[in-house]
């Protein structure tokens, strides 16, 4: 497929070459660290519109308890905590419905249990926007080690395909005073830039282009694995 010009081409050029270059090199860089002693999470990333959430999903499902969602602090049932938090500022992260949210903390202490559930450890799996990635890595403390995933696609095409189907899914709002035409072109300045840093954040040692779901999953397992080296 043919790479649009500018910055958007130039974006998803970078991430192609991400992927070629990064993926071949992580098994020395992952295991020349002293990972014993730390708390590993796994961080899978990437725009709106890749199916990052369904590989997530599916690796869940598939890996018998190994990797396990974090646990979300939940307005009805901890409203004082939930509210003080609020008031601070120290959610990373809550759901569109108001009621579950999540913080460093969260996060931590969700990942510390599950490596306490089995002698080979469980992991917590973050499906993470680009926004709470970004706020995540400020956050999290030094014994803490963040395996990054980044999941994209190869053009612009395929995610303006994806945010259409999301339009007619209702997944996609259209605000007040836009189109549905604007709404996209706007989601897919925000792609280019989440693209970007995806790329250049150093955070992200896989790459996955997701074409399609199965030949994913794959790539999604293989890179996970990399949590217990």
């Amino acid at each position: 497929d043919a790479i649009p010009t500018g910055s958007a081409g130039v974006a998803l050029q970078m991430l192609k070459e991400s992927k070629e270059s990064t993926n071949t090199m992580n098994e020395n860089a992952i295991n020349s660290q002293n990972n014993d002693k730390l708390l590993t999470i796994l961080l899978v990333s990437g725009p709106q519109g890749t199916g990052k959430t369904t590989l997530v999903n599916r690796l869940i499902a598939e890996s018998n308890g190994t990797f396990v969602p974090p646990t979300f602090i939940d307005s009805t049932k901890d409203p004082v905590n939930f509210e003080q938090l609020q008031r601070r500022d120290s959610f990373l992260q809550v759901d569109r419905t108001g009621r579950f949210g999540l913080t460093a903390d969260s996060i931590k202490k969700s990942a510390t249990e599950a490596a306490k559930e089995k002698e080979n450890k469980n992991i917590v799996v973050i499906d993470s926007s680009v926004v709470l990635a970004k706020r995540l890595i400020k956050s999290l403390s030094s014994d803490v080690r963040l395996v990054g995933v980044w999941v994209g696609l190869d053009t612009l095409d395929k995610f303006e395909e994806r945010l259409d189907i999301q339009l007619q899914s209702g997944d996609l709002q259209v605000e007040v005073d836009e189109t549905p035409e604007s709404t996209v072109r706007n989601k897919l300045r925000e792609i280019v830039k989440d693209i970007e840093y995806g790329v250049v954040s150093g955070v992200f040692e896989f790459t996955i282009l997701n074409d399609n779901l199965e030949k994913s999953i794959i790539q999604l397992k293989e890179a996970a694995d990399y949590c217990f080296k």
